[in-house]
């Protein structure tokens, strides 16, 4: 994998879904990733790796994805941010795009959709971060 390869943060309590993602990522986008348990490794991991796009779920203990995602508006606006979660509802859909999530996802995940929907907002999040320099 290059320096180019995009960089991915996953966030996931379940270590096999976490285990899921990052293999699909790294096999069909070639994508560099990175795991954290929770929401609150996640924060620092963040500051850490500077990922292209950060992929949660939305129910984890301690700091949930919608916490998560709020934290990350607040410290790094610019990074695109997928949320997934296998609690299907109109009313985690609308609380994650009202918290300016990039994409929406639903467990068990579709392979394709999942690469698609991390690829498309990195280029998006590359341009926005040179802007912002």
């Amino acid at each position: 994998m290059s320096e180019d390869s995009p960089r991915v943060l996953v966030v996931d309590d379940d270590p096999d879904v976490a285990l899921l993602v990052k293999t699909v990522l790294e096999r069909r986008a070639g994508c560099i990733v990175d795991v954290a348990g929770d929401g609150l490794s996640a924060v620092e991991r963040v500051a850490a790796m500077r990922p292209d796009v950060v992929v949660t779920d939305i129910e984890m203990p301690g700091l949930s994805g919608l916490e998560l995602l709020a934290e990350l508006r607040r410290t790094v606006p610019s990074v695109p941010v997928v949320v997934m979660t296998a609690h299907v509802s109109v009313e985690y859909a609308v609380s994650a795009l009202r918290a300016q999530a990039d994409e929406f996802l639903t467990k068990p995940l579709d392979n394709g959709k999942l690469v698609e929907a991390v690829m498309r907002p990195v280029e998006e999040g590359r341009r926005r971060r040179e802007e912002a320099r």
